[in-house]
């Protein structure tokens, strides 16, 4: 994970460094707009860390604010879908016994930090530019299964032992959850009211719970007496004389699970300013010049 940490100091010394340019003060500007895209996850139920046959449909609102051609802060909101299943993975034996899947919609709520590489920005000479973003995330999630026909909340139930007092020490997870976004776009100004580019972002979470497996199976005599619907979701092997692995693990709690947007933004210039000296009068900071569309 360390090249991840490198990433985030890499992106805060650019932001420092546009914010000392003498250039941060030249333009500022307004958009709104949109994002459609397909949105994943990598986790215990994922082989691969970007499995791209799970990818879905993806959607949301952007906001941007330029304080100048390099440095803009934006806010997000985004609604993904996320799901996997063992049974992508029938070949391998463990996958194949423990035989769990997951769904759930995921909803993003971002502020975020973009540094253009290019210097982009209303009144900047490039049209074009890549960036990089890295910010703070607030996100809900609710991972479900399909049971005898009907999607079940899986949270509630504890799967693994977790709000059981002699099952497990963990309490049940929050369905509420912060993550670290963090990710790279492109954008092009179409013309002076409109922006349109490609981004994908990446974001780190602190929870291992996304698709509801992380640790070790509960005992689940146990938990069949207490809950079967939860005993029943927590181990559903189709062969009857297939017993828990040895460890009796049924996830890796030592690796937190990650979720993923990519696609196409698009935006609408709302207002842009200059801010210029006088010649005449070199005492004066500067004026604001405003524009609307």
């Amino acid at each position: 994970m360390t090249h991840h940490y490198h990433l985030v100091a890499l992106l805060w010394c650019a932001i420092a460094l546009t914010m000392n340019s003498p250039r941060t003060q030249a333009q500022q500007s307004l958009e709104i707009g949109g994002f459609v895209g397909v949105s994943n996850y990598s986790g215990e139920l994922h082989q691969a860390h970007y499995e791209v046959a799970d990818s879905r449909l993806a959607a949301g609102f952007v906001g941007r604010y330029h304080f100048s051609p390099a440095l803009a802060i934006r806010g997000h909101f985004l609604r993904g879908r996320l799901q996997a299943s063992d049974a992508d993975y029938a070949s391998i034996e463990s996958r194949r016994n423990r035989n769990l899947s997951f769904r759930t919609t995921l909803f993003d709520l971002g502020l975020m930090a973009e540094v253009n590489l290019a210097w982009f920005g209303e009144g900047a000479r490039l049209s074009t530019s890549p960036y990089l973003v890295i910010g703070i995330s607030g996100f809900y999630f609710n991972p479900q299964a399909l049971y005898n026909g009907l999607w079940v909340d899986l949270q509630p139930l504890g799967t693994e032992g977790q709000g059981r007092p002699g099952l497990s020490d963990q309490p049940r997870y929050s369905r509420l959850q912060v993550s670290i976004p963090m990710g790279i776009g492109y954008t092009w100004r179409v013309n002076d009211y409109y922006t349109i580019g490609f981004q994908v972002l990446a974001h780190k979470t602190f929870t291992d719970y996304l698709d509801d497996v992380s640790g070790k199976y509960p005992d689940l005599e146990q938990l069949g007496a207490m809950d079967p619907l939860a005993a029943a979701l927590s181990y559903r092997s189709p062969d009857p004389t297939a017993g828990l692995p040895e460890d009796g693990m049924r996830g890796n709690p030592n690796t937190k699970d990650w979720y993923f947007f990519a696609g196409v933004v698009f935006t609408r210039y709302l207002q842009h300013w200059n801010t210029k000296k006088h010649r005449a009068e070199p005492s004066v900071s500067g004026r604001k010049e405003y524009r609307y569309f």
